[in-house]
């Protein structure tokens, strides 16, 4: 995909020079995670011992109806003691949310400085919880693998120094490696045209450094007059009662009339390229998790015109339901037969 010469990223690029390549942010957050995990050997370990726990859970039916029923019971016991709320969409499996944009490195870097303490509470709140014996967190910290030797550091220092400051280091580390500047201002910088809460998120410079992403839609000229023409635009909408209590871009794109798009051309050309750029990338997303799906072990020799002609019919299903069986039909009968008369 990367691949300097040969890479569709590289045969993209020669086809138009603005493109910018943005990899799966899901996939990069995921390899994030995984590549500062077992950067740490105990964290390592841990979760060495709960894959180990999964594999033998899950390769009996058994144990997991042991393990489902131990947490029926559990769950109908917290409902019954108000811990637990009812109500649709409440306790139950679901997957992991979608990554948010909005700082995960401001958020990793709180977590540094303040969340040790309230992490460290919920350990001890699950331990009681289950009769798990707690660590003195004064006590001299032992090492598991050479008991008699003298760490000379605490237990505190062991785990919120050693283990969580230095994990979170390490993720705030790779999240730079990761996600290079483009990609993190095509990320921040649309937000800034949110109207959230009246325009709370408009900053000027971060939209200034939107448009320089795009040379062939902004020239020089057109560079200079945009900033002259968001300060009107910012103006003009905190003004208009209509634009309050707007939550996002889309909204803000759907009320843009009264001639506010002949008003502000180049403001509503940003707005646009804003609200392409979410879709773009989400389209391009969905539709390699769907190769996962059409391409499987059986079926791994597909070729690139087999693999193509699959993946539109299952990424395109609501075009491909307007196909009706008659349009297919025909189209069979109007092509060359395939057999030669004998």
């Amino acid at each position: 995909m990367r691949g300097e010469f040969n890479g569709f990223q590289s045969l993209i690029v020669r086809e138009n020079s603005t493109t910018y390549y943005v990899h799966y942010f899901a996939h990069q957050l995921q390899l994030v995670v995984v590549a500062a995990v077992w950067k740490h050997k105990c964290v390592g370990n841990f979760f060495d011992m709960i894959s180990v726990l999964l594999n033998v859970v899950s390769g009996s039916s058994k144990r997991k109806d042991l393990i489902r029923d131990k947490y029926k019971e559990q769950v109908c016991e917290a409902l019954g003691c108000g811990l637990l709320k009812s109500g649709t969409g409440l306790n139950q499996e679901l997957a992991l949310q979608r990554p948010s944009v909005n700082s995960p490195k401001a958020s990793l870097n709180d977590l540094r400085g303040n969340g040790w303490e309230s992490v460290l509470h919920e350990a001890y709140v699950f331990c009681d919880k289950h009769d798990i014996s707690k660590l003195e967190m004064e006590d001299q910290y032992v090492n598991p693998k050479k008991p008699r030797q003298k760490t000379g550091i605490t237990n505190r220092h062991h785990y919120e120094v050693d283990c969580f400051n230095d994990v979170i280091d390490w993720l705030l580390q790779l999240l730079d490696n990761r996600f290079n500047e483009k990609n993190s201002e095509l990320l921040v910088c649309p937000a800034a045209l949110s109207p959230n809460e009246s325009f709370c998120d408009f900053n000027l410079e971060h939209l200034m450094s939107l448009a320089k992403l795009y040379p062939k839609d902004f020239d020089d000229g057109e560079l200079r007059d945009l900033r002259h023409h968001l300060h009107l635009y910012i103006a003009d909408v905190r003004a208009d009662d209509r634009f309050s209590g707007l939550s996002n871009i889309c909204e803000l794109s759907q009320i843009w009339g009264d001639k506010k798009h002949i008003v502000y051309p180049l403001v509503y050309r940003l707005l646009k390229l804003a609200l392409v750029l979410p879709v773009a990338t989400a389209t391009v997303e969905r539709s390699f998790s769907a190769m996962r799906i059409v391409k499987t072990y059986l079926r791994n020799r597909l070729g690139d015109d087999s693999l193509k002609y699959n993946l539109i019919c299952y990424v395109e299903k609501s075009g491909m339901r307007k196909v009706t069986n008659d349009s297919v039909i025909d189209l069979f009968e109007a092509m060359k037969e395939r057999r030669k008369p004998f």
